[in-house]
């Protein structure tokens, strides 16, 4: 009997190191869990817009919904093609195309996208429209059209100028320890190096930079694109995605003007996306020797810490067009009829790169 009990005892205690294992794997089981569910609760917030009904009316035969590549998340991915400078961008990115004006403003609504231009702050979301619906110019309201053209235009512009806030804030920051006696290091160096060589200068200089690597307030780029595409009616617009109306003289990059003299050559540059024609815009005016003074008297703004002006930015851009005095009166008049100058306090949903337009003392 004691033998028994002896025998007893023992499986008595493999069975209690079993259930301890068992404990210790339900444990870590539910602990998986608990952060499964935390992480979920922080990225749906950030991914719900994404499953909309509005956005997957959006998704449906006629329409194109892709995502733009999303680091750090597992899982299949659509991707749509966006040029190398996104490849940091950790917010998701929406990039679609609308085949009417009336599924655009069902698509804003749905997303509780209006403009407040009295609010304080402006919130956009992250949608970015790759092309302006094909009926955008039969739109039988013009007021109508041009709040649709305002709301497709700012997020380009706010999507843009985050990017260059980005390298703003780093410049900014590696600036500032090479003040301190702390020397780049060899990346931070080729990064240096590369960002010049993107802003046309044959070498790294900290002044330089920040005078070029800067946004482009969002009034003034809004502003600019209503007046060269004619609110989105243009066939630049309409057909490129030129919402500004920059020459190329690369046949296979552009759309000939209608009315183009004889003996000229030039053609208006067309683009995949509307995004890569805002992007290439901004890049115009930060490098172009014609917008020197554009450049010149952003960086004083910012030297003084004073909020960027577009009424008195766009007075030193009369070289964008051959109108040149006529040209400033009308973007002028443009924002201060439409209340654009409201727009310079939109910021886009989710973002934290407002804080990053600190003037580089």
């Amino acid at each position: 009997m004691a033998g028994r009990d002896k025998v007893y005892s023992r499986r008595l205690g493999k069975r209690s190191r079993c259930e301890d294992q068992d404990f210790i794997y339900a444990a870590l089981g539910g602990l998986t869990l608990c952060v499964a569910a935390l992480y979920m609760a922080v990225a749906l917030p950030r991914l719900a817009p994404l499953v909309a009904p509005k956005l997957l009316e959006a998704a449906q035969p006629g329409h194109s919904l892709a995502w733009a590549p999303i680091e750090n998340m597992a899982g299949p991915q659509l991707v749509h093609p966006v040029l190398d400078e996104d490849k940091d961008l950790e917010k998701p990115m929406r990039v679609m195309r609308i085949g009417s004006a009336e599924k655009l403003a069902d698509l804003f609504a749905g997303m509780d996208y209006t403009l407040d231009l009295g609010s304080d702050s402006v919130e956009v979301p992250r949608v970015f429209l790759a092309s302006l619906p094909g009926d955008f110019k039969s739109v039988p309201s013009n007021d109508v059209r041009k709040e649709l053209f305002i709301r497709t235009m700012l997020p380009l512009a706010l999507e843009v100028n985050e990017g260059i806030l980005m390298d703003r804030g780093r410049l900014l920051s590696l600036r500032a320890r090479t003040a301190a006696g702390r020397a780049p290091t060899a990346e931070e160096a080729s990064w240096l190096n590369e960002l010049a060589e993107r802003y046309g200068l044959d070498k790294p200089d900290y002044d330089q930079l920040l005078a070029r690597v800067d946004i482009v307030p969002p009034s003034l780029a809004v502003a600019q694109a209503a007046e060269e595409s004619g609110w989105g009616t243009s066939r630049f617009a309409r057909q490129g995605n030129a919402a500004f109306g920059q020459i190329t003289f690369n046949e296979d990059d552009g759309l000939i003007p209608d009315h183009r003299d004889d003996g000229k050559h030039h053609l208006i540059r067309s683009y995949d996306q509307l995004l890569d024609g805002v992007r290439s815009y901004a890049h115009n005016l930060n490098t172009h020797d014609a917008y020197r003074q554009f450049r010149k008297l952003r960086a004083q703004m910012r030297m003084h810490g004073q909020n960027l002006d577009p009424m008195k930015l766009v007075a030193s851009m009369s070289l964008y067009s051959e109108r040149r005095d006529g040209y400033v009166d009308n973007i002028q008049n443009l924002i201060r009829a439409n209340n654009l100058e409201a727009l310079d306090k939109a910021k886009l949903r989710g973002g934290e790169m407002g804080d990053l337009l600190a003037a580089g003392k």
